[in-house]
């Protein structure tokens, strides 16, 4: 009973919420940023699993899937994790990093990345970014370089190859260096017709519900060097998949995912999910993790029965990529209209556009939801600092602290379109 009393109140609270929105003149369903990219065909293979009680071992997907990642990648070595943190702690141990090594990362990225490099006894060491593609400034990496450092993450931010990509990739070189490509925004972006993530040395991806794709959480790691696929696939082997119990909250917030953020009758689906299934969710992050403490996830791998959702996303992403590009397109044009300053991706990248990025007034990112009812859209605000979304001054790295002020982030994907 208790269920259904939970249920009619959402329902009701979200039908309020939609009288609200008729009565402002915005959209019922405004263009989400988390999950847009979900399909009824997500559902089902997610129901179809939760009808099978065996959700680690239903013969063989992830082989399937490791196929298909190779395939598409051009790869010899795949391994697949429980989320994007994970496979970069997996990058970690396959590149045979030891504690006290550093690394080298953009002064604008997630709590995660600074977590998982911790976790595995790195020490991050922040260099700051360039503006045009809030990726790391190459004129600025030789003076962080020291003689404990052994690697340089490149991020695609929202899905952009960097303005510096060669001078970086050349410096890596320089000082023998590993490169580690974040790829949890560019899951099939390009630099030259070249995918992201096969640039470097190795490269992860991320599957989490902000991403390209979603399997609510997830994440792959790739790479063509023999020595550290060899690492890579031999610690893949050794992770337990993801417990049963938490994998059947995974698809059931897959499920309530799709009915919140992507259904084209999300208006009342939302509610009704919210009060169905509110007590069968995984969250976004763990406590842990928002404390900076290990998470019991960084030590699964993926289970056999998100792995479909994994290849059947991984199927229509092309598609799905040249909406996002025509909305970026738009977006630009928005801001030209708007006196506001685009990125300025190289002529030799083809972005994900996972996100739009725009610097705007530090006020209106502090107070964004007047932009949010003009624009009938949700807006977005990765990354408030270099560690989002704990706080963290970086008083030598100026232009990322610019960027976590004033940077706002548009969706790309509206549901209804794509």
């Amino acid at each position: 009973m208790e269920r259904v009393r939970r249920t009619i109140r959402c329902l009701a609270r979200q039908q309020g919420i939609n009288v609200k929105r008729l009565r402002r003149g915005q959209r019922v369903m405004p263009v989400p940023l988390l999950s847009a990219t979900l399909r009824m065909a997500d559902v089902v293979l997610a129901a179809r699993a939760l009808a099978n009680r065996r959700t680690r071992f239903l013969g063989g997907e992830l082989r399937q899937l490791s196929r298909v990642v190779k395939d598409r990648f051009g790869v010899t070595h795949a391994g697949f994790y429980m989320g994007g943190r994970a496979s970069l702690c997996a990058v970690v141990r396959a590149l045979g990093l030891t504690p006290g090594d550093e690394v080298l990362i953009p002064a604008f990225t997630c709590q995660c990345v600074v977590n998982a490099l911790r976790y595995e006894g790195m020490e991050p060491v922040y260099v700051d970014i360039e503006l045009d593609t809030y990726a790391m400034d190459a004129s600025l990496v030789s003076r962080a370089v020291t003689g404990k450092t052994r690697a340089m993450l490149i991020q695609h931010t929202f899905g952009m190859p960097g303005r510096d990509l060669d001078a970086l990739l050349a410096l890596a070189r320089k000082h023998g260096l590993y490169v580690i490509e974040d790829c949890a925004h560019a899951t099939g972006g390009t630099w030259r017709g070249k995918l992201l993530g096969t640039l470097g040395d190795i490269g992860f991806f991320s599957s989490e519900r902000s991403k390209v794709i979603n399997t609510i959480h997830g994440g792959f790691v790739v790479t063509n060097n023999p020595v550290i696929g060899r690492r890579l696939e031999k610690d893949a082997a050794r992770l337990a998949p993801a417990p049963d119990d938490f994998t059947r909250r995974v698809l059931w917030t897959l499920i309530h995912s799709y009915f919140t953020h992507s259904c084209p009758l999300r208006f009342v689906t939302s509610g009704l999910v919210q009060g169905l299934l509110a007590d069968r969710l995984v969250p976004q992050m763990h406590e842990e993790e928002l404390a900076g403490a290990p998470c019991s996830q960084y030590h699964w791998s993926l289970p056999d029965a998100v792995a479909p959702l994994m290849v059947q996303q991984l199927s229509r992403v092309d598609r799905q990529l040249e909406e996002r590009r025509r909305a970026a397109k738009k977006w630009a044009v928005w801001c030209v209209r708007n006196g506001l300053e685009p990125p300025k991706p190289s002529p030799d990248a083809n972005p994900t556009w996972l996100r739009y990025p725009v610097r705007v007034d530090p006020a209106i990112k502090k107070n964004f939801s007047y932009l949010e009812q003009r624009l009938g859209a949700t807006v977005g605000v990765w990354f408030q600092s270099a560690a989002h979304p704990l706080p963290m001054a970086l008083q030598e790295c100026p232009k990322g602290m610019e960027a976590a002020a004033t940077c706002i982030n548009l969706p790309t994907l509206d549901p209804n379109r794509a």
